[in-house]
């Protein structure tokens, strides 16, 4: 799997589980973001939600796993 895939799909999946519905990141900003960057990478966005979907699948769809932090 692509790293670069791999990276922008988990921030996307990381601001749905975090953020209010209004300051939501769309795949359209990481992939104007990736585009203007040093890396000028570009994602298609059915790949982006692919691979949304394989890695909550590989979680089981828990997004509720305790991280170090939580025990902080």
């Amino acid at each position: 799997m692509d790293e670069n895939l791999l990276a922008a799909t988990c921030l996307l999946i990381a601001s749905k589980f975090y953020e209010i519905d209004e300051n939501l990141i769309l795949v359209s900003d990481i992939q104007k973001e990736l585009s203007e960057g040093d890396l000028k990478l570009r994602l298609r966005g059915f790949s982006v939600y692919r691979t949304e979907i394989e890695i909550l699948k590989r979680m089981d769809w828990n997004m509720l796993r305790p991280l170090p932090l939580d025990y902080l």
